[in-house]
C-alpha cells in the first residue's frame, strides 16, 4: 500500500495495486499523479505582477536554484540594543511594505497577494496609487492567498475579496463585523462563479488591516502573521489544521472526517475558500481575528504563506529579518533573502512573503 500526498492540492491517495499494475501508476481519477521529479526544475511564467508605486516594491522569482549560507543560530535570543538604531524615529508610525515571491520547485504559481489602501471617503483606492499612506483616514490592506488545486481561487480572493468587505454598512462602525460577513460573501460570489465553470480550487487568505495605530488580522486556512516587537515575536493569527480540537469538532459534527490529518482524507486546512465539495463536511470561510494595537516598540509585520513556515519557525523568521535589516538597512533585499533561505532548506511549496515595517528606516 502506498500513499500519495500533494502539498497543496491537499488531497491524499490509498493504493492497493494489482499486481498486474505498479504502484507508481496507480491513481484515483480525482486525484493528481505524484510529481514527475523530471519537471519539478521547469521554469513557468508567474501569476503576480510588481506594483509601480513607490509605496510598495515587490518581486516574483520562479528560480529554482538557490544556495544560502545564512547558519541559523542556536540561540534566537536577540539583544536588541543592537537593533535599535535600524529604524528613524521610532514615535512617530510610517508604514511601508515590500513583498517577494517565488514558484519554487513547483510547476505552476497558485500564490497571490494583496498590498494596497482604501479610504471609506474616495470610491476606492490600489496599489499603483501614489498617493500618501500617512492619511489617518485610510486602511491599509496586506494578505496573501495561498491557492491549491488551482490559482482560481486566490485570483479571485485578490480581485473580490477587498470589494466585499469594504461595502458593508458596518465597515466603520465595526471592522470585524465587516471582515466576517465579507469573507464569507466573497465565497458565495465564488461558489457560483465556479459551479458555472466547474471549478474545484481552494485558497487560505491571511489579511491584515491597519487603520490608525490599531492591526486586525483576519485569518482562514494556515497562512500566518507574525509581528515583530523588540526582539519578541507575536503571532498575530493561528492555523486552520483539522488536527486542531475545535475544528475536529466541527467536521465531525457536520459529518466529515479527519484521516491522515486532512477533512475526509484529502484536504489539509480546514477552513478555506472555495473547496465547495467539502463544505457540507465542515469547512468554513469564516475568519477568526486577533488585533493589537501598534506602537514605538512595534518594529515590522512579517505575512506569508506556509511555503514559508513549513521550513521556519517564527522566531526565526524574525531573527533572520532583524539581523538582514540590521546588515541592509534594505526590506526588499530582506524579503528575498527570507525567500532563498527558505528554498535553501528545501521547502516544496510556493512561497510569497509581505513585509509591513511599522518604521522609517534608518539608512
Amino acid at each position: 500500500m502506498k500513499i500519495f500526498f500533494e502539498k497543496k492540492v491537499n488531497r491524499v491517495l490509498i493504493s492497493m495495486p494489482s499486481p498486474q499494475t505498479p504502484a507508481s501508476q496507480t491513481h484515483h481519477p480525482h486525484q493528481p499523479q505524484p510529481v514527475n521529479t523530471s519537471t519539478l526544475h521547469k521554469p513557468t511564467t508567474s501569476h503576480h505582477h510588481p506594483t509601480t508605486s513607490s509605496l510598495y516594491h515587490s518581486h516574483t522569482s520562479n528560480s529554482t536554484t538557490h544556495h544560502y549560507s545564512y547558519q541559523i543560530p542556536h540561540s534566537l535570543t536577540l539583544d536588541y540594543k543592537l537593533f535599535e538604531n535600524i529604524f528613524k524615529n521610532k514615535t512617530k508610525i510610517h508604514i511601508s511594505s515590500v513583498h517577494y515571491s517565488s514558484q519554487g520547485v513547483r510547476e505552476s504559481m497558485e500564490d497571490e497577494y494583496l498590498s494596497t489602501h482604501y479610504s471609506p471617503h474616495f470610491l476606492h483606492s490600489n496599489s499603483s496609487s501614489s498617493s500618501s499612506m500617512t492619511n489617518n483616514s485610510q486602511y491599509k490592506v496586506f494578505g496573501v492567498f495561498d491557492g491549491h488545486s488551482g490559482v482560481q481561487a486566490a485570483s479571485f480572493c485578490k480581485k473580490e475579496l477587498l470589494q466585499c468587505i469594504t461595502k458593508q454598512s458596518t465597515f466603520e462602525s465595526n471592522l470585524e463585523k465587516s471582515i466576517t460577513a465579507g469573507f464569507l460573501e466573497c465565497d458565495e460570489k465564488m461558489k457560483k462563479l465556479f459551479a458555472t465553470n466547474n471549478v474545484t480550487a481552494g485558497s487560505t487568505a491571511c489579511i491584515a488591516v491597519i487603520h490608525e495605530n490599531h492591526l486586525i488580522v483576519a485569518n482562514v486556512g494556515d497562512s500566518r502573521c507574525i509581528v515583530a516587537q523588540q526582539g519578541h515575536t507575536l503571532v498575530m493569527s493561528e492555523d486552520h489544521k483539522p488536527t486542531r480540537v475545535d475544528e475536529r469538532k466541527r467536521i465531525e459534527s457536520a459529518g466529515g472526517k479527519v484521516l491522515y490529518q486532512r477533512v475526509n482524507g484529502m484536504l489539509a486546512v480546514s477552513r478555506a475558500f472555495g473547496d465547495f465539495e467539502f463544505k457540507k463536511s465542515g469547512v468554513i470561510a469564516e475568519p477568526e481575528f486577533k488585533q493589537c494595537e501598534i506602537t514605538k516598540n512595534s518594529d515590522f509585520m512579517i505575512v506569508a504563506c506556509d511555503g514559508l513556515y513549513d521550513v521556519l519557525t517564527n522566531e526565526q523568521i524574525v531573527h533572520f529579518c532583524y539581523t538582514k535589516l540590521l546588515e541592509t538597512r534594505d526590506a526588499q533585499l530582506t524579503v528575498k533573502e527570507l525567500v532563498k533561505l527558505a528554498l535553501g532548506k528545501q521547502s516544496q511549496d510556493n512561497i510569497t512573503v509581505l513585509m509591513i515595517l511599522f518604521h522609517e528606516l534608518n539608512r
